[in-house]
């Protein structure tokens, strides 16, 4: 299976569906709202989707603001300029995007339950 998803991301790659870059922003502290202008233009104008991975990178997106959990994703970052999909293994008790009473259901489980 490993080799067939390899194989399959190489032919994305080759066919230029798959880009990858590196920016020197994303290394930066800055929050993702503070992008340069080229950077965000060349997102909105020639991107589908970005993927953001790690804690770091989510922390990025909400500016280490702890916000309501029930905020909607979509809606707070109405600012970033095409569609992203962030994955985390939280690591910071800052979230959003849960359904309203889901983070005080899952306190009762836990009250770590956002900190892995």
């Amino acid at each position: 299976p490993c080799e067939r998803l390899g194989t399959a991301i190489e032919k994305f790659i080759d066919s230029k569906k798959l880009i990858l870059t590196k920016e020197w922003f994303l290394t930066s502290s800055k929050p993702m709202w503070a992008m340069p202008k080229e950077l965000r233009s060349e997102l909105r104008e020639n991107t589908d989707l970005v993927f953001v991975k790690g804690d770091l990178m989510y922390r990025k997106l909400l500016g280490d603001y702890v916000l309501p959990p029930d905020l909607k994703f979509n809606d707070f970052l109405s600012y970033f300029p095409c569609p992203v999909v962030s994955l985390r293994t939280c690591k910071a008790p800052l979230i959003i995007g849960l359904a309203e009473g889901q983070a005080e259901e899952l306190g009762k489980v836990s009250k770590d339950w956002c900190v892995s």
